[in-house]
Order: C-alpha cells, then structure tokens, then sequence
C-alpha cells in the first residue's frame, strides 16, 4: 500500500471555512501544541461553532490526559485535526472565554491559511457533477461505455452504461479513456478491482491505473486539485442559498 504524502496550503477564505465547518459538523478532535518553550504540552479539543462575522473558533474545554487544562492568557498555538485519510495544520491564537479556572469554552483567530495533507493512495475526488466520458477496450474488439464518478492518483471509479458479463474482477483491460471536464484526458491499461451492479442495467467498477507514464502522472493530480477547488466553491453557493432560504421561510412565517 501507497503511504506517501499529497500537501497544499489553502488561503481562500471560503475553502478555509469550508474545511474547518467539515471539522465542526463531524465533531473531530483538535490536537492542540502550545507553542511555549518553557511549558510545552499538547492538549485535546474540538470546535463548537464558527462564527466567521467575528473571526472567531469557540473551543469546548480543554484537556490533556482527560483532565481538564486552564489557560487564561492568550496563546500562540498550532493545531492538527486529523480526518478522514489526511489531516489539517494550522496555526492561531487561543484565549479562554472567561476567567475561570473551570472555563467550559475558548476562542481562537479563524487562520488564515491552513495546510491540508492527504494520503496519496485514498486522495479521491468527486466529479459527478462534471461532465465526464469513460470508455473500456477490450482485446476481443468489445468498447464498453460510460461516465466517471470520482479520481485519485491510482484509479477511477466509472458508471458503465451495461451489465456486460464480460467484465469481472481482476481483470485487465488494455485501455481505458477518460475525459473529464476538458480538465483531464487520459488513456491507459487498467485493472478491474471492483465491479458492482446496479439498477436499470448499469454497473458501477473501480479500475487501478496501470503503469502510468510519469508525464501522465504529472497531469492528474493539477486537474484533481483543480476539480476540488471547484467542489467546495459548489457547496459554498449551495449552503449560502440553503442559508437564505432558511431565512426567508423566517421571514414569511
């Protein structure tokens, strides 16, 4: 298994929210480095809410050896909060919100800039909402069509247009051609390592790359970051518009 690394600095505001909001709603732990050279220590915690109009993180209690931790001055910090097959780095400001030694919450700077780091081999991004093409060929002079539902660096997940029983798992295919948004066109032999029926004789398979030229390599992981960009802009505008309707149902009630 692939264990290299894939890393990024994010300085769009929006991403950045985006990123850390994925953080709150799933109730991640932050591990939290106290950059004090006469005091350092790494304590837990996890973000409450973000409230973007003040800049602002508020932090549930702090603790290190699940006990919890004090800290009334502000403080220079670096937080890591792993997720799911990476994790994301940055650093800020934290201070508690009020002046008790029992203080339940705290507050730190939204950063801005974070670092995002994924695993090479699970980087895997979404293009459902592209406009893609896929196509299979098969020694037997057999092209089986179809479109991709997501990428990564090793492989494609693709959306067959039959339930061909010629493909199985395992199995070699001597070309496959994908086009994906005019971002991404590529041919190569790929590899069967899932297959998957589905409603109204389609077929959902994932396919490893094989043997991919490092040129073509080179140009994958650009269009990814290029197609990820553009997802979380997407759900930016759609949680905006869910945003606005929610308060217009407000408004009319």
């Amino acid at each position: 298994m692939e264990h290299s690394t894939s890393s990024k600095v994010i300085t769009n505001k929006k991403a950045i929210l985006r990123y850390l909001s994925e953080v709150c709603e799933k109730k991640n732990y932050l591990n939290i480095s106290l950059r004090d050279k006469s005091n350092p220590r790494v304590l837990r915690s996890s973000i409450l809410k973000i409230e973007p109009q003040s800049n602002q993180l508020i932090l549930r209690q702090l603790h290190s050896k699940d006990k919890p931790e004090f800290i009334q001055n502000k403080q220079e910090i670096e937080i890591t909060c792993p997720m799911q097959q990476g994790t994301l780095k940055f650093r800020t400001q934290l201070s508690s919100l009020d002046d008790s030694e029992n203080a339940l919450y705290y507050q730190a700077d939204i950063p801005d800039q974070i670092i995002k780091t994924q695993l090479r081999s699970s980087y895997r991004v979404s293009v459902m909402h592209y406009q893609s093409k896929a196509s299979l060929e098969f020694e037997e002079g057999i092209e089986l069509m179809g479109i991709c539902r997501d990428i990564s660096l090793g492989g494609v997940q693709c959306l067959l247009f039959t339930s061909n029983k010629i493909i199985s798992h395992s199995q070699h295919i001597k070309r496959c051609n994908l086009n994906i948004n005019e971002l991404l066109s590529l041919s190569c032999s790929v590899k069967i390592c899932h297959v998957q029926p589905t409603e109204k004789n389609k077929m959902l398979i994932g396919l490893s790359f094989i043997d991919l030229e490092p040129k073509q390599r080179r140009i994958i992981e650009p269009a990814m970051s290029k197609l990820e960009r553009q997802n979380i802009s997407n759900k930016m505008i759609l949680s905006n518009a869910d945003l606005h309707t929610s308060q217009s149902s407000m408004l009319v009630t």
